[in-house]
């Protein structure tokens, strides 16, 4: 994992209401961008998780089933729920979670919601980045 690196950019929500309380971006290397994470105020406290789809199935209690969009692959010890990798991001995108909303708090503001990304991965209103080549 040395030359793995995590960071992430945060949209809190200016009114959440519910558990759900921002959307976020996690970024590998500086080169891969996954949109639709979302940070989750749970009976547990925060935590993100990944982007999922909802399937057009149901369980045996009748509640909609959801997949996750993203997975880590990765060995996991007896016992353990994430992996060392999978932690690592989560916990990037919960430390500018966290740090956002500490500064928001501060300033009296809260970003607003559209300032979240849209469903195409680019800023609301920005133009496509040009590519090098």
């Amino acid at each position: 994992m040395n030359n793995l690196r995590f960071s992430a950019k945060v949209y809190p929500l200016k009114s959440p209401s519910g558990s759900l309380q921002a959307f976020a971006t996690l970024i590998v290397n500086e080169i891969v961008q996954v949109n639709g994470f979302r940070v989750i105020d749970g009976r547990n406290g925060l935590f993100a998780a990944p982007p999922s789809t909802r399937s057009n199935k149901q369980d045996e209690n009748g509640k909609d089933i959801w997949y996750d969009d993203v997975r880590f692959n990765e060995d996991l010890e007896e016992g353990e729920r994430r992996g060392v990798v999978a932690t690592a991001a989560y916990e990037a995108i919960l430390e500018v979670y966290k740090r956002e909303t500490q500064n928001n708090s501060r300033q009296g503001s809260a970003r607003s919601n559209s300032d979240r990304p849209d469903s195409t991965g680019g800023r609301p209103n920005s133009g496509r980045a040009k590519l090098p080549w």
